[in-house]
């Protein structure tokens, strides 16, 4: 599909054996479906959704414009750069790397069973992540409100956390690391049950004081920033403004 301007139409498109390619479209929703196949999309508007499945490929998404995104895919690694999508962004990806690059987008939600993520500069008011399998990297993303789980598997947040809403990060197995640009102030519940818990911000403890399980407060305190891990250890860092 390439030079396509039907704005006030819808378009879907499907095949179980074969690629799907998208170019210079703009409509009122998109729908494509892909039983095993690569599907690649450049240069695309859609003013409502655009909902994509796939039971196995590999799928290359840039420059797209959408009011909301729903991707489902069983086995295959995702690749989206360039995009701004107005309301939801629900990813799901059972198998393989997920990456997501200078997006704009007001809830990104993404779920997985084996999957690592990579966000790089993600614009969002909220990211929600999970996974049962795999590491799960969030870079340059500011003023977000943070919610991460992975049942196995490190996690790696660098930006800034909204500081007038509660953060839940958790690694069943895994270390956890947050490497802040500005200096945070949350109450805080950090607890590792085999690891060290690090700060470099002046945090205060309150009640029994334990080094694998910290209760008080980090900065001036405000809502609730949870850290936990059963195997593995928390830092909280300044992260290098270079």
């Amino acid at each position: 599909l390439e030079h396509l301007d039907v704005a006030g139409q819808p378009v879907s498109a499907s095949t179980e054996f074969g690629d799907i390619t998208v170019t210079d479209l703009q409509a009122a929703s998109l729908s494509l479906a892909v039983q095993s196949g690569e599907l690649a999309l450049d240069d695309v508007t859609v003013a409502q959704a655009l909902t994509i499945t796939n039971q196995f490929g590999y799928m290359e998404l840039g420059d797209l414009w959408a009011g909301d995104v729903s991707i489902v895919s069983r086995s295959g690694n995702f690749r989206l750069e360039g995009a701004v999508v107005q309301h939801t962004f629900d990813l799901v990806n059972d198998f393989g790397e997920v990456v997501l690059e200078a997006i704009t987008v007001t809830d990104l939600k993404i779920d997985g069973s084996s999957t690592t993520y990579t966000l790089i500069d993600v614009n969002a008011d909220s990211v929600t992540a999970e996974t049962e399998f795999g590491d799960v990297s969030i870079r340059d993303t500011f003023n977000t409100v943070l919610e991460v789980h992975t049942q196995n598997g490190d996690i790696t947040f660098t930006g800034t956390l909204n500081p007038e809403s509660e953060h839940h990060i958790n690694s069943e197995f895994g270390t956890i690391k947050l490497n802040l640009y500005d200096e945070p102030s949350f109450a805080i519940e950090l607890s590792t049950d085999f690891g060290e818990i690090e700060s470099v911000f002046p945090v205060t403890i309150t009640g029994v004081i334990d080094e694998g399980s910290w209760t008080g407060s980090i900065g001036d305190g405000g809502p609730l920033l949870q850290v936990t891990t059963k195997n593995g250890s928390i830092y909280i860092n300044q992260a290098n403004n270079e």
